[in-house]
């Protein structure tokens, strides 16, 4: 019956072919043992083939000898190749600065690579099941996570699979005792000082005290949250598609007219793996990060913040450009052009200046000369109240703290000498419509294509 069960699982999410080459992680416990004599059941079906990774951590002296030698036993009977790895996790995880916990997994995932090299196999079996699972969305509940973090422990991910995710803990042992297969007991689970043999120990049985099947339902759970994230993630993959593009310093420009239009949802896993792509990890990217980048929308061209991994977010007029700091910051190109025509004071509402933040009106009879749209050049300056006082373009840039790298790129619509609009920034006071305005310009600003 828990053979059929497993087998089902497997062939429903297709882990394993004819022919694969499969390296099983056999620590000794009772999940380790029960998934060894799960593949065998399935080797004669597939023709697969099967070797044991045992890793010794060095953490638990004899006892982690004693499962060693059972291991090696346990192959010999059953004729299955085998490698044992030894480890200091220990001085590994002081050396690395990182928990014992991740230098284990560490350690564990470079056994498997190794085996997989020499074996030429192509997927690792772990035994992960139910219990497994549940804790492991305890624990990032916990700690605080979005709903990749809900979706637990992946049945498949890349070389990796687990078959038992579709068996309890309870389900495994009585396998094992109904075929009365030995295991060796790991006396450091009883340790709750570990964050996740207190759950085990302490949270899990409440929880089946309210609801015997309360492991069966937190995995049914996170099954249909998985399918949730699968369609969310194939909505943020087309958005990024059609929103994100890479500048010639490998770089990644993000066009606010296009990432406007999708829902905050999907614009916050947009900026994410936009975040992960650029950096290439994502560890060290927290949810305060993704959050300062999507405001970095909404304010003044020219802004900029730094980021993890040498990073740094610049908002330019297109959207918002990521690249890393070592690179020429802010050197996309963009090219812009400006429309004209001349409007009735009338035709110009109130609503109109906020509804169209790159659409300005100005007074046409004042304008001097014939408007060029540019960069800045010496002697620019504007006009910055009604009073007439002025103040050169060079002092507005370094009070609005405006990169130096950024001043050239940002566009000016020039009469002569005199600004009329810092696109993306302010207008000219001296060029503002008023009760004596006879002739309305509108200017709008847009991209070339």
């Amino acid at each position: 019956m828990i053979e059929k069960k497993v087998l089902d699982y497997i062939n429903q999410h297709k882990m394993i072919e004819t022919g694969d080459k499969i390296i099983a992680g056999v620590s000794g416990g009772a999940d380790s043992v029960c998934l060894l004599f799960v593949l065998l059941k399935l080797r004669e079906k597939r023709n697969c083939t099967i070797t044991v990774v045992h890793v010794n951590h060095g953490l638990r002296g004899e006892l982690a000898c004693r499962d060693e030698v059972f291991v090696e036993k346990l192959c010999q009977d059953l004729q299955v190749p085998y490698f044992v790895y030894h480890e200091d996790v220990s001085a590994f995880a002081k050396e690395a600065k990182m928990t014992v916990e991740e230098a284990g997994r560490v350690k564990r995932r470079q056994a498997f690579a190794d085996a997989m090299d020499k074996t030429k196999s192509n997927k690792v079996a772990l035994a992960h099941h139910q219990n497994d699972n549940a804790e492991t969305l305890l624990m990032h509940l916990a700690r605080g996570t979005g709903i990749r973090g809900m979706v637990g422990i992946r049945p498949i991910y890349g070389a990796y699979i687990r078959p038992l995710l579709s068996l309890t803990r309870e389900e495994i042992e009585a396998y094992l005792c109904q075929r009365e297969l030995p295991f060796c007991v790991d006396e450091t689970n009883e340790d709750i000082n570990f964050t996740r043999n207190r759950l085990r120990k302490k949270i899990i049985p409440q929880l089946e005290q309210i609801n015997t099947q309360a492991i069966v339902h937190i995995n049914e759970s996170m099954k249909r949250l998985a399918e949730v994230e699968a369609y969310l993630q194939n909505q943020v993959d087309l958005a990024y598609e059609k929103c994100a593009t890479k500048d010639k310093n490998s770089g990644l420009l993000i066009e606010k007219e296009l990432y406007i239009r999708y829902p905050e949802i999907v614009q916050t896993h947009l900026i994410q793996k936009a975040l992960y792509q650029v950096s290439g990890q994502g560890k060290d990217i927290s949810k305060k990060h993704i959050e300062s980048v999507c405001a970095l929308f909404f304010k003044q061209v020219g802004r900029s913040i730094d980021l993890p991994y040498g990073m740094r977010a610049c908002r330019i007029y297109i959207g918002v450009l990521l690249q890393k700091k070592n690179k020429e910051i802010l050197s996309f190109e963009h090219k812009l052009k400006m429309e004209m025509c001349i409007l009735e004071p009338s035709e110009v509402t109130p609503d109109m200046y906020s509804q169209f933040p790159y659409t300005k009106f100005f007074d046409y009879d004042i304008m001097k000369n014939g408007l060029l749209i540019r960069s800045r050049q010496p002697g620019d300056f504007i006009t910055i109240d009604c009073a007439g006082n002025r103040q050169k373009i060079k002092s507005y840039f370094i009070n609005e703290k405006i990169p130096i790298n950024f001043r050239a790129q940002i566009s000016l619509i020039a009469d002569g000498q005199e600004i009329v609009w810092i696109v993306g920034y302010r207008t000219n006071a001296a060029y503002q419509i008023t009760e004596k305005t006879k002739r309305v310009l509108r200017i709008t600003i847009t991209e070339e294509m």
